[in-house]
């Protein structure tokens, strides 16, 4: 299971004065001390794919009696519409968290192919051609104000703020951390199967 610990493992003490010094100039290609296992990191979210519904089901046709939910909706209704109302919150939830993994899991390769590019990225000057570059990831680029520069009087080296650097890790570390909560929550605990929610 990834978590976002495995994220930052270079220049940690470096990396924490981001959080004061966000204005620190630096060159493009250091993002990929910062966060080495990014490539790691986008192969393991490949091969990841949400808990199938058949195991999630017969989970809950395991466990559903035992529930707090099961016995408070028993007093007043009859097996046959508890379990379809059961069966309802279990299909909904089951719907809705796997479409928050999917979106998490895609947004999160994008932030590791985004750390790729920028630093790899093309130090053709006075601009990059048109087939140095990754459109769809030019427009991530702009989608968090990120802009790679030349260095000041050397046209051989780009630059990146630190905030910059920040700002993409830190989203990377929150995204893996919201698949962690969602494997832990249906993967180790079954919670939406044993303790369905009675809102």
């Amino acid at each position: 299971m990834l978590d976002s610990s495995k994220v930052m493992l270079g220049n940690k003490e470096e990396y924490e004065e981001f959080k004061l010094f966000r204005n620190i100039t630096l060159d493009y290609d250091r993002i990929l001390e910062f966060c080495p296992l990014y490539d790691e990191i986008r192969k393991q979210l490949k091969k990841r794919y949400f808990i199938s519904k058949s195991k999630v089901q017969e989970e809950f046709e395991r466990n559903y009696r035992d529930t707090y939910v099961y016995r408070v909706l028993k007093h007043d209704l009859s097996e046959t519409d508890v379990l379809k109302l059961m069966s309802s919150s279990m299909n909904y939830n089951y719907l809705f968290n796997k479409l928050k993994f999917n979106q998490v899991k895609k947004e999160a390769i994008k932030l590791c192919d985004l750390i790729d590019y920028i630093g790899h990225y093309p130090a053709t000057y006075p601009v990059p051609t048109v087939d140095e570059k990754n459109l769809k990831l030019e427009k991530m680029l702009e989608q968090y104000d990120i802009i790679v520069r030349y260095r000041l009087g050397d046209y051989n080296k780009m630059q990146i703020l630190s905030d910059d650097v920040f700002r993409l890790i830190e989203a990377l570390k929150e995204h893996l951390n919201i698949l962690s909560y969602l494997d832990k929550l249906l993967y180790e605990n079954n919670r939406l199967v044993r303790k369905p929610n009675i809102n």
